[in-house]
């Protein structure tokens, strides 16, 4: 999470934490999949060849879930407070949703649940926020996030 602290604008921005990014997951799931099938005809050839077919569905598996994750990975929220007014920008799944609105008619609200998720409801619109965040993150941007709104009423 990043934050611009300023006398006329806030800045809130944050995205998904991704432990192996760019170049760096082909390389690891070419290194996991030669790996994996090395072992493979290594037991193949001892005389385990059940072995190998499980090997496969286990790399497929795998490679599953690095495509989930690689297209996740550009995931973020930008919300931007200032003397314009309020804009949200989500990107989640490859899709760009972006809203502006007068912060005078932004309300935020805790949705009810056990994670504490937030939500910035204007003129019959609701945008989840805070989606990046543990509760406790979470929490701490509804404490600045409502005292700038309340602020910005003032």
């Amino acid at each position: 999470m990043r934050e611009q602290d300023g006398s006329e604008n806030y800045s809130y921005a944050a995205g998904r934490h991704c432990s192996v990014v760019g170049g760096q997951l082909p390389a690891f799931f070419l290194i996991t999949v030669t790996l994996s099938f090395s072992i493979a005809a290594a037991m193949s050839y001892l005389g385990a060849w059940p072995v190998f077919p499980f090997a496969g569905l286990e790399m497929a598996a795998l490679g599953t879930a690095f495509a989930v994750i690689r297209r996740r990975a550009g995931d973020y929220e930008r919300i931007v407070l200032g003397r314009d007014g309020l804009s949200v920008e989500v990107r989640e799944r490859g899709r760009v949703r972006c809203a502006q609105a007068n912060p005078a008619w932004v309300r935020l609200v805790v949705l009810e649940g056990r994670d504490y998720d937030l939500a910035l409801q204007w003129r019959g619109e609701s945008w989840r926020i805070g989606r990046h965040l543990d509760a406790a993150g979470r929490r701490r941007l509804a404490r600045e996030l409502g005292g700038r709104l309340a602020a910005w009423r003032a």
